[in-house]
């Protein structure tokens, strides 16, 4: 695996008590062309010590068969636009290609990867993301608040676990007002989802 080798040979610079875990290649479907990307920690042996989980963060059929249904009519208009704007390309009446902007998070660009370690009496799982970085800001925002809900849901779910996030999430905080107030919106969202779930 020759885009191994990078992260290889840095495991290896830092010395004998650094371990690797590494996911598959993500963001590109196998055999085709593009740029396919691994998620990866390298951790201290003589600190941390990885737990039995490793897992990539997906939504089942059903969930996404449930988002489609609901967001149909959505998500038709989308694709309907998406198709009318592939077509002038292939005309040459429009230079650039088209971006889909979809109005509802179906699977993410980039499949995050989260690995369960422990350091001391300290168990938690560390989630690895490099989510959409596309034209739409929105599309973002749907991977970003599907990673949160992923996350929650999982600690909700996991007695005693805690969870840190890494990676580059390619939010955009343009406008620091209102990007606080809606930040503040979904963490008290999620906090409350939290709290029915203890219920």
């Amino acid at each position: 695996m020759p885009q191994m080798e990078a992260v290889r040979k840095l495991k290896k610079l830092m010395g004998k008590q650094y371990s690797l875990v590494v996911s598959d290649t993500t963001g590109i479907f196998p055999g085709d062309t593009g740029n396919p990307e691994r998620m990866a920690f390298i951790y201290n042996l003589d600190v941390v010590e990885r737990a039995e989980l490793v897992t990539d963060l997906s939504y089942d059929r059903t969930e996404g068969l449930r988002r489609l249904l609901a967001s149909r009519k959505k998500i038709n208009t989308a694709m309907d636009k998406y198709a009318a704007e592939l077509e002038r390309k292939k005309r040459g009446t429009r230079k650039s290609t088209p971006h889909l902007k979809m109005p509802e998070f179906l699977a993410f660009i980039r499949t995050p990867f989260a690995v369960a370690f422990r350091i001391g009496d300290f168990d938690f799982l560390a989630v690895n993301a490099h989510l959409h970085h596309g034209h739409c800001v929105s599309d973002r925002r749907l991977e970003g608040r599907a990673l949160a809900d992923w996350i929650v849901s999982k600690v909700r779910a996991t007695e005693s676990l805690n969870a840190v996030l890494f990676g580059d999430l390619n939010l955009d905080y343009a406008n620091p007002a209102n990007d606080l107030k809606r930040i503040i919106g979904v963490a008290k969202e999620l906090c409350d989802k939290g709290k029915k779930g203890e219920e």
